[in-house]
């Protein structure tokens, strides 16, 4: 049987709880679907969305790819030129439909999109990209051909990504429960499981070991201590 027991302050909030969530005081749960709204001509959303609630799932996972939405340089489309782009008309029907959102904006999201979803410029910047004992990019073989791996301690890749969030949150911050259906959040899609960024092990990026100089210095202050 299910805990199902919550504290007061979450009746009107989101919580985890064993196996899913307490959303606004009921139990949903952790059972989501997925849907690609940017692949789907808008007509088909409400089918593809009934179909997932008819399974019995209360939460859609959406992936909302940097690459599909970026246009040019800094410049993003949701929805305004491109209707498959408008993630907010979608989650705001999955709300009509009763059902709530996992929202998941990457910068990472793989999704079987060429590049995970980042847009091919940025993975070919050599200032965002992570850099080899050799002092070359580290590629990632993976069909329909390899890519550079980014470095996700480049300042450039950060600049880069945040310039991404910040336009992504004038869409999603709204639709944050319990004004809309967006219930969790998840920020990129198993980078340590393809990309393998840390220092030392794939990325030699020099912001990737300055920040692992720093780690140590703030940890052992002085060298003897590292002994």
């Amino acid at each position: 049987m299910q805990n199902t027991q919550e504290h007061p302050r979450t009746r009107r909030g989101v919580s985890l709880c064993r196996g899913g969530l307490q959303i606004g005081g009921e139990f949903v749960p952790l059972l989501s679907g997925s849907v690609h709204y940017w692949r789907l001509d808008p007509r088909d959303w409400k089918a593809c969305l009934e179909a997932c609630k008819a399974l019995g799932t209360r939460l859609i996972d959406v992936y909302i790819p940097w690459a599909v939405h970026e246009t040019a340089p800094g410049v993003f489309d949701f929805g305004r030129i491109d209707a498959r782009h408008d993630v907010r008309a979608f989650i705001r029907l999955a709300h009509e439909l009763g059902l709530y959102v996992i929202a998941r904006p990457g910068p990472h999201i793989n999704a079987e999109l060429t590049h995970f979803g980042i847009p091919e410029r940025v993975v070919w910047d050599p200032d965002c990209q992570a850099i080899s004992r050799t002092n070359s990019p580290v590629m990632l073989p993976m069909l329909p051909f390899a890519f550079p791996v980014p470095s996700y301690a480049s300042d450039a890749f950060h600049d880069e990504a945040a310039r991404y969030f910040r336009a992504a949150a004038e869409v999603l911050v709204p639709e944050l429960y319990p004004e809309g259906p967006i219930v969790l959040l998840q920020i990129d899609n198993e980078a340590a499981l393809y990309f393998r960024d840390s220092a030392y092990d794939q990325d030699y990026h020099p912001d990737a070991i300055r920040l692992y100089r720093d780690y140590l210095r703030e940890k052992y202050k002085t060298f003897e201590a590292l002994e």
